[in-house]
């Protein structure tokens, strides 16, 4: 297959979202050994070109789309990076000010376009039926990114959406998406794990797959992976639905990601040259820096994984890693240019799931639900685990070392640029793992070892800090947020996108009350009820 037909099919897809389509696959014979070409349609190009615009909105892969989905977002919020551009003169959402209608918009507009459209034109062709191994997948990639949006925005249209329906659609409450992203993971699962049972050598998909080439064995990995982490946000809104589908997780047949060979990650190939956005954040466009966060925990721990992480600068004749706080009113970037950059690069391939973080839930399902997952022993090994994986991961040694460090900790920002933004640590938790202390304190070293392996995925950093309070975040230097965001903890979410207040207004007033809250940055989500 050409890469220009791949281009134009996947341009009509963006087209006719909400169009109707021809064509239809046959019903599934009984063949035990293959699938025939009736029930691939052939090539099944109609159907495949449909899934690299899916995976290319997971973690959004055009450079803006990025920018204001994750880069300004989460990687901000989460403290791994900072924002240096000059937008709006320093009123914008780094200073939790969301008067830039863009930024706002954009992720709402490019998932429901890019996934969800997608994922509606796959269903006309093969039908709308998750016993379907097409749809199957197709509905994992779609959970994989619309669970992200809703973690930005909270409710979200989702159920109530219909091929060739209206626009203006019904939102549902972040509880029920969460019940149904669980359910849907949940016959996904079970329909790939059919399909690999009957056709274990079948890849039909492989033509199309930017990220497993069609193995469904691992996108059965995947999702379970993904169901774990799910459930696990959960936890403190709703124990029971969160033990219910951790439980499902770790007794599943198919498995999770636990090896580095199994990580979910999109890379270029079918044609397709996939670059990370990243390097377009710090090098082209020059509007990132390292954060304050990364350099007090990385440069307390002494962590070998910081020198993959960023790089490197010289700033008045220190040589180093140097960062800055979030919400400064940047005016002028040159003051800040000299920071360390990342040290991410267009061939990198994006990361959606890790091994490293499955080690991580499994290590906190152990000590939330002792009984059921293993209690102190296997909490410890899946702690231990995860710091193995991620620094295999980053091609880094030293792990056996840094986990016996029982003396370093994060240390206190100093500010090569700005003296009066300098502050202290705001954590003494150290490395090694210690049985003795207390739940809290065990739950603070999981997630701050977690927090630390997820990088650069930093919607799914600052996910995990809303739920569980770690690692605790320097307070940003301006809050321009008119009091709506409270300053000690940072924003909770983004406020819906402007473009669906102009579009779909009943339904954004229903959704805020579905919110439970002002449709503010500061009003927290659905399964956001830990006390910080």
């Amino acid at each position: 297959m050409k890469k220009t037909n791949y281009v134009k099919l996947i341009a009509a897809s963006i087209i006719i979202v909400f169009t109707s389509c021809t064509g239809r696959f046959e019903e599934f014979n009984t063949n035990p050994d293959e699938p025939t070409d009736d029930m691939l349609d052939g090539d099944n190009f109609k159907v495949g070109a449909f899934f690299p615009t899916m995976q290319n909105c997971v973690i959004p892969t055009h450079p803006h789309q990025f920018q204001v989905s994750q880069n300004l977002v989460g990687d901000v919020y989460a403290g791994y990076m900072a924002g240096i551009g000059e937008w709006n003169q320093g009123k914008n959402g780094t200073t939790y000010a969301y008067i830039i209608d863009d930024w706002t918009d954009i992720p709402f507009k490019q998932t429901f376009v890019q996934v969800i459209g997608a994922d509606m034109n796959v269903r006309k062709l093969v039908g709308n039926d998750i016993t379907n191994p097409t749809v199957a997948l197709s509905t994992i990639i779609k959970t994989a990114s619309v669970h992200r949006l809703s973690d930005l925005y909270g409710p979200l249209p989702y159920s109530k959406i219909e091929v060739g329906g209206s626009l203006n659609i019904e939102y549902d409450s972040q509880e029920v998406l969460y019940k149904k992203f669980l359910s849907d993971l949940d016959e996904a699962i079970n329909t790939l794990t059919d399909f690999v049972t009957q056709y274990p050598n079948s890849r039909p998909l492989e033509d199309y797959d930017l990220v497993y080439d069609g193995d469904y064995t691992k996108w059965i990995r995947f999702a379970n992976s993904l169901r774990l982490r799910i459930a696990m946000r959960c936890v403190y809104v709703d124990n029971q639905l969160a033990y219910e589908h951790v439980k499902k997780a770790l007794e599943h047949s198919g498995g999770l990601i636990e090896k580095n060979d199994d990580n979910a990650a999109l890379k270029s190939g079918k044609g397709f040259i996939i670059k990370n956005p990243i390097q377009t954040m710090w090098d082209t466009y020059s509007d990132i820096r390292m954060g304050a966060l990364m350099q007090s925990f990385m440069n307390g721990y002494e962590d070998p994984r910081l020198k993959v992480y960023f790089q490197q600068a010289t700033i008045n004749g220190a040589t180093g890693y140097f960062g800055m706080r979030t919400g400064v009113a940047v005016t002028n970037k040159t003051k800040w240019k000299d920071l360390s950059s990342p040290a991410g690069l267009f061939t990198d391939p994006i990361v959606w799931f890790s091994a490293a973080e499955t080690s991580f839930l499994k290590a906190e399902a152990a000590l939330h639900w002792p009984g059921d997952f293993g209690g102190e022993e296997a909490m410890q090994t899946a702690y231990e685990e995860g710091i193995r994986l991620s620094f295999a991961e980053k091609g880094v040694d030293g792990a056996d070392t840094y986990l016996q460090d029982d003396t370093k900790t994060a240390v206190k920002f100093v500010s090569k640029i700005d003296g009066s933004h300098s502050i202290e640590a705001k954590s003494d938790v150290t490395i090694k793992w210690n049985p003795s202390d207390s739940e809290e304190r065990k739950l603070e070293r999981i997630i701050t070892q977690k927090w630390i392996a997820l990088y650069p995925n930093g919607a799914e950093a600052w996910s995990e800090y809303r739920r569980t309070g770690y690692p605790a975040q320097y307070q940003a230097i301006n809050d321009y947020s008119n009091g709506t965001v409270d300053a000690k903890i940072g924003p909770r979410r983004i406020p819906f996108p402007p473009s669906e207040r102009r579009l779909n207004p009943e339904n954004i007033e229903k959704a805020t009350q579905l919110l439970g809250g002002p449709d503010e940055a500061g009003t927290p989500l659905w399964w956001d009820k830990k006390k910080h």
